[in-house]
């Protein structure tokens, strides 16, 4: 269904691409979510902790829950490489009662992602060791990021870097909390690397590339990072 790219053989900790038709068939916990080119807002941060949850089976069909539960059907555009959702439902029912108000504003944010007749690009990225990514969006900049791996206690992901501006225009600049940077490349969606720097840096001139949405590769003493940015 989906092509793969060598890319990401290299990309997110050795993360590969393979087989991604049934690679989306999968539990996805949701890790963070952006709109409109803007912040990029992440679950470890919500107060009081919550697992939003996709399930997706072999038909297509998805299930989930934020706090009320969801669901719904995909179905697979050949000609495009997308999936079109053409069902989807909220179910006001379970255990959701009286939710704390930042719960309420995620489950609505979320929400606002699912629509019937909607195509969402997406990709997964598997480390070969069980460990998976799933990314979907709409458009360049909305953007829903899942793992196969439940979020853990407060701290154990600890966003390590910041990208800013978000989006750019000429020069990223890359915060990090206390982390060498050893070398930055940067990939298109399609899995082209169209800038590699080798040198410990903390700017990254983009101001060569087209506009859209790209990946930053971040390789350090203690690993490789996935960020994600957009050129305008």
């Amino acid at each position: 269904m989906k092509k793969c790219f060598s890319l990401f053989v290299a990309m997110c900790l050795s993360l590969q691409c393979i087989a991604q038709d049934a690679e989306l068939y999968d539990t996805w916990y949701l890790k963070s979510y952006s709109y409109d080119l803007g912040d990029t807002f992440y679950i470890e941060d919500v107060n009081p902790r919550i697992n939003p949850t996709l399930v997706i089976d072999s038909n297509l069909n998805f299930t989930g829950q934020v706090c009320n539960e969801y669901g719904g059907s995909f179905s697979y555009n050949s000609a495009t490489d997308k999936l079109v959702m053409d069902f989807f439902y909220v179910c006001i029912c379970g255990s959701c009662n009286n939710p704390p108000a930042s719960h309420v504003t995620l489950e609505d944010d979320y929400f606002d992602y699912f629509g019937e007749g909607a195509a969402y690009t997406y990709e997964v990225y598997n480390s070969g060791t069980g460990a998976k990514e799933l990314l979907l969006f709409v458009a360049a900049g909305f953007d829903l990021w899942y793992s196969n791996t439940p979020l853990s206690i407060p701290g154990n992901q600890k966003k390590t870097f910041t990208l800013y501006p978000n989006p750019v225009t000429e020069t990223l600049i890359i915060s990090s909390e206390g982390e060498i940077i050893e070398s930055l490349s940067v990939y298109t969606v399609s899995g082209k690397k169209v800038i590699e720097f080798t040198e410990n840096t903390n700017v990254l001139n983009v101001s060569g590339l087209s506009e859209g949405l790209y990946f930053l590769e971040i390789i350090t003493v203690k690993g490789k990072h996935l960020q994600k940015f957009f050129k305008k």
